[in-house]
């Protein structure tokens, strides 16, 4: 009956690191990320910015929100870096459109507004900066989302761990 505990014991610890390889990989991932925004000049400085951090993959870019959910809705990005104020759909409209999706991105919104902050967080926003953003505050938000991200996964481990028991016949 010991060996059989034993093997149990194993098949955790083997689950177990698994998870913690997961949760590495979480951390030296890059993020696909999409920057959304109508003013060319705002799109390339972020990218800029972006540019230096090996964490941020830039897939993706947008003029508007449409143009954006139909990109989202066909990629996989991690993170979205979205204006606010855009003709037609706003940034906070597209937010609130993600939302529903199976694979909801991280929504760090970049804007000359800061009036909508509180509507930017109701639409679970990760970070809000102002513009013109600081290559600061921008490693401060992508802090916030690969935080994020590894505590996403950390509940399943650790929910794992607690869950196991013997079988029955070892009671």
């Amino acid at each position: 009956m010991e060996a059989l505990s034993i093997d149990i014991d194993a098949r955790a610890g083997l689950d177990f690191m698994l998870k913690m390889t997961d949760l590495r990989k979480v951390s030296l991932m890059k993020l696909k990320a999409l920057i959304v925004d109508d003013e060319y000049p705002a799109r390339q400085e972020l990218r800029y910015i972006l540019s230096n951090f090996d964490s941020v993959e830039i897939v993706g870019e947008a003029a508007n929100a449409h143009e954006a959910l139909a990109l989202i809705k066909a990629l996989d990005y991690q993170v979205l870096f979205l204006d606010i104020s855009m003709p037609g759909m706003s940034g906070l409209e597209l937010g609130a459109a993600v939302q529903s999706l199976p694979k909801r991105p991280y929504i760090i919104f970049v804007t000359a507004h800061d009036e909508y902050a509180v509507s930017a967080f109701e639409v679970n926003a990760v970070d809000y900066l102002l513009k013109p953003v600081e290559p600061g505050r921008v490693k401060k938000a992508l802090k916030k989302v690969f935080q994020i991200s590894q505590e996403t996964l950390v509940p399943e481990v650790v929910g794992y761990q607690e869950g196991l028991s013997a079988p029955e016949n070892d009671k």
